[in-house]
């Protein structure tokens, strides 16, 4: 295994394990998976490792065993910004920068009748 595969494995399983992020994603040459799942369990951590196309994989590093549910049902190709946020928070990503990829990549209109910025469901 290449040492940037190697390093790269055990940085998400470190920032998985030490709860920076929920869940990490890595894809990874198929050829490598035993050592790959090795090092994850090294770290007793929960793992679903996916084909990608060929020769590759994706791992998904967890320490929460229920996560394996809603990684099953994550979107392939995002588009509304309860998705996007979904993964952001899931990659650990911060909120801020969640709200700015919503407001940049995702059509979101503007609610006329609702000038203090509240939702108020009547």
């Amino acid at each position: 295994m290449k040492d940037y595969l190697r390093s790269s494995v055990n940085l998400y399983c470190l920032m998985v394990g030490r709860g920076c992020k929920p869940v990490g994603i890595l894809p990874y040459q198929s050829r490598y998976h035993d050592e790959v799942i090795d090092i994850v369990e090294g770290y007793n951590l929960h793992y679903i490792s996916e084909y990608l196309c060929e020769g590759w994989k994706t791992l998904y590093v967890f320490k929460h065993d229920p996560l394996r549910h809603v990684i099953k049902e994550l979107p392939d190709n995002p588009v509304t910004p309860g998705q996007h946020a979904l993964l952001g928070y899931l990659f650990g990503y911060e909120t801020e920068s969640i709200c700015n990829y919503i407001l940049e990549h995702c059509d979101l209109k503007k609610d006329e009748n609702n000038t203090n910025n509240r939702i108020d469901n009547k």
